[in-house]
Formats: structure tokens, C-alpha cells, sequence
């Protein structure tokens, strides 16, 4: 198996398609006339629920230790305009989610964070 059929089976285990309508939920949850309002390092940010949304890294994790919480997906998503800097500290236009998901592709939580997430 190479890294094409490894990011096949990433990609029908969990769909870019689901991380936009479970982020697009998030984001419409507790929403006011378009908008809604996160907490970026102690700042109140408001962002549009239409915002641009840009799935920038996606990852599978395999835990042996059994300690395991069934917590195996990571997808980090730029909401707002993606901008790639080749130092690694990638820009958004508005801010980066980090959504983690159960070893059965349910969104377990997210975390808003104002720079990429490595």
C-alpha cells in the first residue's frame, strides 16, 4: 500500500464533505444574523457562518498503548482566505479549527485557534 491508497482510505473514512457540514453546524450553532462569535485568545472574534472553509491537513492516528480513547482523526480547517507560508506558520483569513473525530468518523470536539495548528 503507498501513501495514494492511504489517503484514499482517509478520505472515504472520513469525507471532506462531512468536516464542512459538521463545521458549517458548529458554526451556525449559537449564530445572530450571519454571524457568529468565537473566543480567540481571550478576544471575542465574529465570524460569518459562510465563511471560506479550507480542510488543510487531515490525519489518522493508530494508538496501541490502550489507553486509547477512540479519538483517531484530526482535521485542521482554515476558515476565511488559506494563506501557505513555506516557514510552516500558515495564515487564515479569520482563524483555524482543529475538529477530532471518534474512531467512528462522530465529531467529538473542535478547538478555534488564531494560529496553524502543527
Amino acid at each position: 500500500m503507498n501513501a495514494a491508497d492511504v489517503t484514499l482510505a482517509l478520505d472515504q473514512a472520513l469525507p471532506d464533505s462531512k468536516i464542512v457540514s459538521d463545521l458549517r453546524a458548529a458554526l451556525e450553532e449559537g449564530s445572530k444574523e450571519g454571524f457568529t462569535s468565537i473566543e480567540l485568545m481571550t478576544v471575542w472574534t465574529l465570524i460569518p457562518i459562510d465563511a471560506s472553509l479550507q480542510i488543510v491537513k487531515k490525519e489518522f492516528t493508530k494508538d496501541d498503548t490502550r489507553s486509547s480513547t477512540n479519538v483517531n482523526y484530526r482535521v485542521t480547517v482554515a476558515i476565511g482566505e488559506f494563506q501557505s507560508m513555506t516557514t510552516g506558520s500558515h495564515k487564515a483569513g479569520y482563524c483555524f479549527v482543529e475538529l477530532v473525530y471518534d474512531d467512528e468518523g462522530g465529531l467529538v470536539t473542535y478547538d478555534f485557534r488564531r494560529d496553524y495548528i502543527q
